[in-house]
């Protein structure tokens, strides 16, 4: 939307134009916006989000647990798995299979270090590296995506 209120630009069927795509394909803006929106609404809701009726989940074992997002919401991939530190319950790690960019790749979305605002934790630096199989170890390089929140405040 421009300052007005006039449409810029959208598109109706972003998830089904983005997953369309290939390695190859370049991204345009609105495949980036919308990459965002769903990624950092995943990123910064969690744990609440798992508190969705429409999102079945599993403890699998000690901090460690399985979401099943079922087809109708914009995640990264429909089973995730999170790690939480047992400890202090703040989260470790969420391994997915990032189906807007490959649907054959395996990542793990690992979190080094979290802030606090106002009393809050917040994941405030993340790397999302590959791993070989679903769920093993990660690769030390590359780091494909790189998350450093510097300032986090909630009005």
């Amino acid at each position: 939307m421009a300052p007005g209120g006039a449409m810029v630009e959208q598109r109706s069927d972003a998830r089904e134009h983005l997953q369309n795509a290939s390695l190859s394909t370049k991204w345009d803006r609105l495949n980036l916006v919308y990459f965002l929106g769903y990624a950092f609404w995943g990123y910064y809701t969690l744990p609440y989000q798992l508190m969705r009726t429409d999102i079945e989940w599993n403890e699998l074992g000690d901090g460690v647990l399985q979401a099943d997002y079922g087809t109708n919401l914009p995640v990264h991939s429909r089973i995730q798995r999170f790690w939480f530190d047992t400890r202090t319950g703040l989260l470790r790690r969420n391994d997915y299979t990032p189906v807007a960019a490959t649907p054959t790749a395996r990542v793990a979305n690992v979190v080094f270090e979290h802030g606090v605002s106002n009393g809050i934790p917040y994941t405030s630096k993340r790397r999302v590296k590959t791993s070989l199989q679903q769920y093993g170890w990660v690769l030390p390089f590359p780091d494909f995506i790189t998350i450093d929140v510097e300032r986090w405040r909630m009005r």
